[in-house]
């Protein structure tokens, strides 16, 4: 629809949706954060971390450096620009124009642009890389905040099969072969 010819509406300035909440920790300008609880009416927020599940899901990056106990906006969805990547980034990692990026598992609070590995991590894509130079002024378009996959990714020698639960769970392909073997040739 052209709504170029209506007139007394608000123009629409940003796409970016926020929220504010309350700093448990220092934060630094693109850490992506999750929900540590709420203080009156505003969400409480500390450094998430893929290989730990009690700072999981992330719900966003914060959109600016905060001191403990003090008010920021989360950036949940949409472009969050003026990124310096020695803040957000992991330790070693380069982005590249269009990296998806992840929870990190080995520091909290930073993005990867490689999906943590391990049946202890967990993985959540939280965006993508929208401007990727200059390092100290990247833009991330952020995505995907409040969830992580429902299934990790596999140790090595491991298959996924369902539990007592009718849930996914791992087992080791040897164990599952001598455990359930028999049903594949009817010998149960």
């Amino acid at each position: 629809l052209d709504g170029s010819a209506l007139t007394d509406v608000a123009a629409v300035t940003s796409t970016t949706t926020i929220f504010t909440a309350r700093a448990d920790v220092n934060l630094t300008k693109g850490e992506v954060v999750y929900l540590t609880g709420i203080s009156g009416n505003t969400p409480t927020i500390d450094k998430a971390q893929a290989n730990s599940a009690s700072t999981m899901p992330a719900f966003g990056i914060v959109k600016a450096d905060v001191n403990a106990n003090n008010a920021v906006e989360v950036i949940t969805f949409g472009s969050s620009t003026g990124h310096d990547v020695a803040n957000f980034g992991e330790t070693g990692i380069t982005f590249a124009l269009g990296d998806t990026v992840y929870v990190s598992a080995s520091q909290a609070g930073k993005l990867t642009n490689v999906a943590p590995a391990g049946e202890s991590n967990l993985i959540q894509n939280i965006g993508k890389i929208e401007r990727a130079t200059p390092t100290t002024n990247m833009t991330i378009k952020v995505g995907g905040a409040g969830r992580t996959n429902a299934t990790p990714s596999l140790d090595e020698g491991n298959i996924f099969i369902g539990d007592a639960q009718n849930r996914s769970s791992t087992i080791s392909f040897a164990t599952a072969m001598s455990t359930y073997g028999g049903a594949l040739t009817g010998d149960v």
